[in-house]
């Protein structure tokens, strides 16, 4: 269910449906073409953020998928779930075995985008991560 936390559209979804929604629209993708999509992950930091920055505010705001992602969110009384982003990403990592989707890291210092692919490869066995 989409809520609003100070003018960011926020999806109160738990992860287990966010991590379906997401598979939903990969295995979509892969047999048309449909276009991209995108999950944001706003914490209340970001929310914050957002308030005086137009530009971040219509990232979150078009996203296509805002989970929340922060106990700060919950605590504002409009939020019930709680989506840690990371913990969405790993779920997806984990899941694309099953559908055999490839994945590509991006982001972070030097080295370390290397370094999560090299523990997400031993610790979920057939992941194909193809770039880094």
């Amino acid at each position: 269910m989409k809520k609003t936390v100070l003018g960011i559209k926020i999806d109160d979804l738990t992860i287990d449906q966010s991590v379906e929604i997401a598979l939903n629209w990969l295995s979509k993708r892969r047999k048309s073409s449909i276009s991209p999509f995108y999950i944001t992950t706003p914490n209340p930091e970001i929310v914050m953020m957002a308030q005086k920055d137009k530009e971040l505010k219509n990232i979150l705001n078009n996203a296509d998928l805002s989970v929340p992602d922060g106990m700060g969110l919950k605590l504002s009384g409009h939020i019930e779930s709680l989506t840690p982003g990371v913990d969405l990403m790993e779920q997806i990592i984990k899941r694309s075995v099953d559908y055999s989707f490839t994945i590509g890291l991006l982001g972070g210092w030097l080295g370390i985008a290397e370094k999560a692919a090299e523990r997400l490869r031993k610790k979920y066995p057939g992941v194909k991560i193809v770039y880094t």
